[in-house]
């Protein structure tokens, strides 16, 4: 499988000296990077690990960074055994110098344990843990006890209860990210068993499967009001994810003001905190006992469930400090290859960017939860992320917001406030016109927010496939796109040679062709 383009170049800090989590070498060539990360993945907090640093912590950089980022993914996975795919992030990092460009190991703890060097197998020459700012052999002591309580119901070990899967939608949303995958991808993607069978993890990722993420929407601050109920999934988990993040983004209203000067904006959930907190819920949920996450929409507040709690041996203090203990490696490393997450234990950063450490719920070792409160209106009038209920004079604040403003509500005051609607649709629709013609953005930038243009092509050669829409004005009023924007992408499609049509006219079909796919970006 080509893992396509080394990841972009970001800013980092360097510590001033290694330390229990942090190594510093001058390059990657040397026999003992392996053992590095083997002692990172052993131990309870993971580490990083900076190429190109001196001892000392002076930054001196590397000749060929993007080939140090290609050798050093391809020796860790061919050399560390249990396989460590979806522990490991290699980046390319400034370390406040462009010139000296220097590549960023993070590793986390694996859950596997005791992880090995190959070729010295399960023993004190192949197993090591970090003490201090050294790496250790483990002890045969060590080595038992870690072996006991490694995790012997991953998502690898567990044999799919379908046999006869598939995964177009799978290798369609690769081919949008210009990755191919060749014949091998399901050992590639460790989807199979020792023996041969489907794991679980290959069954969440197939085109139908039968699970699915719950959605309820109640109309007060508790249960007893069901306003709806709503499945996302017996499809790919990919594919539910997508799903379920266009229904949430339609549930996130956002609350405008124009001035003469300035459109001010403010949603009633941060769309970053959120997107994170689901996707959170998706990668670590414990999915061996058949329990899926369930996100419950009130009147006042978010909650998005999952199952199985922290993972075994991660603090509260650890997590909300960013480290990351993945319960579900195969399925974070198939979200990562397709951009969907990040750096590992980023997504907790963008969470406490917006919110408070309040908003996790982790007391109950069965449930993960995070509450993420409503906020109303422009000023000042969000409710309370700890109180949990509005402000006095919340909601008297948002029915008065006209009146205070204009100094009372006169003859004509309601049409006033009409046209202010009016204006707000406005602006929201220029809005989208403004995503719509931010052409070369949505390609080049590797935020998630403007991947728009690659997610439609997506979702029509979904479409396409399941005959759900045949022609453009179907394509249309399915994804709720203007036509103009689908037809555009549609002829790229056909362009590139991803989509044709077959047949006379009328009673014809269209194909997908993955051969073809790599174009769609």
């Amino acid at each position: 499988m080509d893992e396509g383009a080394c990841a972009m170049k970001t800013e980092a800090h360097i510590p001033q000296a290694e330390d229990f989590r942090t190594e510093f070498k001058s390059d990657y060539t040397s026999a003992d990077l392996e053992r590095k990360v083997v002692g990172f993945l052993n131990s309870p907090d993971g580490g990083r690990i900076f190429i190109g640093v001196a001892d000392d912590g002076t930054p001196i950089g590397l000749v060929d960074p993007d080939a140090a980022q290609r050798q050093i993914k391809d020796r860790l996975r061919d050399n560390i055994r249990p396989s460590c795919l979806g522990l490991f992030d290699v980046r390319l990092i400034s370390g406040g110098n462009a010139e000296k460009p220097i590549v960023c190991i993070d590793v986390a703890h694996g859950l596997e344990g005791p992880y090995y060097l190959k070729k010295n197998g399960r023993s004190s020459a192949g197993c090591f843990i970090r003490i201090g700012s050294a790496v250790e052999p483990m002890s045969e002591e060590q080595i038992e006890r870690a072996w006991t309580r490694r995790l012997k119901n991953s998502l690898g070990r567990i044999v799919s209860p379908r046999q006869n899967l598939t995964f177009s939608q799978l290798q369609i949303y690769y081919s949008a990210r210009n990755i191919e995958l060749n014949g091998e991808f399901m050992q590639n993607l460790e989807l199979i068993t020792d023996d041969g069978k489907f794991n679980y993890a290959a069954y969440l990722l197939a085109d139908s499967n039968g699970n699915s993420v719950k959605f309820a929407k109640y109309a007060g601050t508790d249960r007893t009001d069901l306003v709806e109920n709503e499945e996302f999934g017996r499809e790919s988990l990919v594919k539910s994810f997508n799903e379920l993040e266009t229904r949430l983004r339609g549930e996130n209203k956002t609350f405008a003001r124009i001035t003469p000067t300035v459109r001010e904006e403010r949603s009633m959930v941060d769309p970053i905190a959120l997107r994170e907190a689901v996707l959170n819920a998706l990668l670590h949920n414990d999915y061996s006992y058949g329990g899926t996450p369930k996100i419950e929409w009130f009147s006042d507040r978010v909650e998005i469930i999952s199952c199985g709690g922290l993972p075994s041996g991660l603090t509260r203090e650890a997590f909300l400090a960013g480290r990351s203990v993945p319960r579900n490696k195969e399925i974070m490393r198939v979200f990562h290859d397709l951009g969907l997450v990040e750096a590992l234990g980023s997504g907790v950063n963008r969470i406490l960017k917006a919110y408070p450490e309040t908003v996790f719920d982790t007391h109950d070792p069965d449930f993960f939860v995070v509450i993420l409160r409503f906020a109303y209106g422009i000023e000042g009038d969000a409710r309370s992320s700890e109180r949990g209920g509005p402000e006095k004079g919340g909601p008297k604040a948002k029915k008065g917001g006209p009146k205070a403003e204009k100094g009372g509500l006169k003859k004509g005051g309601l049409k006033t406030e009409k046209r202010g609607l009016k204006t707000e649709k406005r602006g929201l629709k220029t809005e989208k016109r403004g995503l719509k013609t931010e052409k070369g953005g949505l390609k080049k930038s590797d935020g998630w927010e403007k991947q728009e243009g690659v997610r439609l092509r997506i979702k029509i050669a979904e479409l396409l496939t399941s005959g759900a829409a045949v022609t453009i004005d179907q394509l249309s009023d399915q994804l709720d796109k203007a036509r103009s924007a689908v037809a555009k992408h549609l002829a790229f499609l056909r362009k590139t040679g991803i989509v044709r049509y077959v047949g006379p006219r009328r009673g014809g079909h269209w194909e997908v062709n993955m051969d073809k796919c790599g174009g769609a970006q």
